[in-house]
C-alpha cells in the first residue's frame, strides 16, 4: 500500500471513529497554531527548535499587555 493510500484510509478511520476533542487537544492545536505564527521559528531535519529571542519576548509583552484586565491584582 502506497503512502498516499494510507493516508486517505487514515482519514477516512478518524472521520468515522471521530471523538470529541479533549482540554489536551485544544491545547496542543492552540501551540501548534500559536507556534506557526512566529516569523523566525526554525525546525531542522535533528528536531531542535530555536527562534530569535527578541521575538519571543515581543510576543510575551504584547500577549500581557492585551490580557492584564483579566488579571486581578488585589493578591487573589
Amino acid at each position: 500500500m502506497d503512502f498516499l493510500a494510507t493516508i486517505i484510509k487514515v482519514s477516512i478511520l478518524a472521520r468515522i471513529f471521530k471523538r470529541d476533542k479533549t482540554l489536551a487537544d485544544i491545547k496542543e492545536e492552540k501551540f501548534i497554531l500559536a507556534a506557526n505564527r512566529l516569523k523566525t521559528l526554525q525546525v531542522p531535519l535533528g528536531g531542535c527548535m530555536s527562534i530569535d529571542p527578541e521575538e519571543l519576548r515581543d510576543q510575551i509583552i504584547a500577549a500581557r499587555e492585551r490580557y492584564k484586565d483579566l488579571v486581578r491584582r488585589d493578591g487573589h
